[in-house]
């Protein structure tokens, strides 16, 4: 999960924000906040967030430019999904591909090298990039 850590209406009262890695559903008020992230606007500083009944929603807009169209944030919100997708795969392969010390070994000692291969194939598969 991402965490956002926002401010509401009162500076004293802290609010955070969960926000799971994948949850983009174009329209909905919390992508207007992922899609201004995902633009470079920051928390606080361009615009202020608090969170009710229905989830996370922008409370003020600081920033002394145009407020972005829901078209573009939700756009902006879908291709932070996308990047987020592919960090996970990336991350998670790293997690099970062969060591740097495996790595070596296999370049010096030729019978190593299928299995190192194999191994890697298989964290290809269990673990596809994003399309």
């Amino acid at each position: 999960m991402v965490d956002f850590q926002l401010e509401g209406y009162d500076e004293a009262q802290y609010v955070s924000v969960h926000i799971p890695r994948y949850f983009v559903k174009n329209g909905t008020k919390q992508d207007k906040i992922l899609g201004l992230y995902q633009l470079g606007f920051k928390p606080k500083d361009d615009f202020w967030a608090t969170k009710d009944d229905d989830g996370p929603y922008i409370a003020w807009w600081t920033k002394r430019v145009e407020f972005p169209d829901d078209e573009t944030l939700y756009a902006a919100a879908i291709e932070w999904g996308e990047k987020q997708k592919l960090i996970d795969c990336i991350y998670k392969r790293k997690q099970e591909y062969p060591t740097i010390e495996e790595l070596v070994v296999a370049l010096y000692d030729t019978e190593d090298k299928p299995a190192i291969s194999a191994k890697r194939a298989a964290v290809k598969a269990k673990y596809p990039k994003p399309e």
